[in-house]
């Protein structure tokens, strides 16, 4: 069990958070040793690895309640062939987001755009919190080398995505949004799948990203973009 100090989520959603981490096979800890560790924080939001549901069954016990699960995906960047690559990229494009633009797709987010997550869809947080949050944790990314990359259907701007490396060869594309005036389009696996060739222009072998069991749509294009499963976490939250 690791708890970590959420410093970033208690600057974004005003209440003292932390993360409550277990790792598998780990054992259930004594509840009063939980209590001890998490006293003084306001909201904690613990990961358990999925198939361990006597740990998920304990913290239930001691108030905490399921949020969603988080589901990692990853895509072997070998199996994109360049004849599809090519015709992709007849009608889909993707540009790194030019001065003012990095702001536009802020301003974007902060509207809503996202609305699956377990701070939007907790009644304790105004969805304006969930927003903001969304805002300050690509601006932190940004600041820390991260870029963000506008994405055009047909030469119209339809979403985004943010893209990092996690390691040598290991991309992360994350945030990757469909702005509302494009939905019903069945653009979703595209967006998906345009995050995936810049990772394979930028030499990497392997493409690994997680997103929320409440967000359906980006399960089913990830799964369209032929991306694979390797892990589940059942996500439970508190308010004390």
């Amino acid at each position: 069990m690791k708890i970590i100090d959420a410093f970033w989520d208690t600057r974004n959603l005003g209440v003292r958070c932390a993360e409550l981490v277990f790792s598998v096979g780990e054992s259930i800890p004594a509840s009063n040793d939980l209590k001890t560790a998490l006293a003084g924080y306001e909201y904690i939001a613990a990961k358990v690895p999925a198939g361990n549901t006597e740990i998920a069954d304990f913290l239930q016990r001691e108030g905490f309640t399921f949020a969603e699960c988080s589901i990692g995906f990853e895509h072997d960047l070998g199996s994109i062939g360049d004849d599809e690559l090519a015709s992709h990229q007849m009608r889909m494009t993707h540009r790194l987001a030019r001065d003012g633009e990095e702001e536009y797709i802020l301003g974007r987010i902060e509207q809503g755009l996202f609305c699956t997550d377990r701070i939007y869809l907790d009644p304790f947080f105004r969805h304006e919190l969930a927003a903001r949050r969304y805002v300050e944790w690509l601006k932190d990314e940004l600041a820390r080398g991260a870029q963000l990359y506008d994405v055009f259907f047909d030469n119209a701007k339809v979403g985004f995505f943010s893209y990092k490396e996690i390691e040598e060869g290991v991309s992360y594309p994350f945030l990757i949004g469909l702005y509302p005036e494009n939905r019903g389009r069945h653009l979703s696996a595209n967006l998906v799948s345009e995050s995936l060739l810049l990772s394979r222009e930028r030499g990497c072998h392997l493409s690994r990203t997680v997103v929320s069991s409440n967000n359906i749509a980006i399960i089913k294009a990830q799964e369209a973009a032929g991306s694979r499963i390797y892990r589940i976490h059942y996500v439970l939250t508190k308010h004390q």
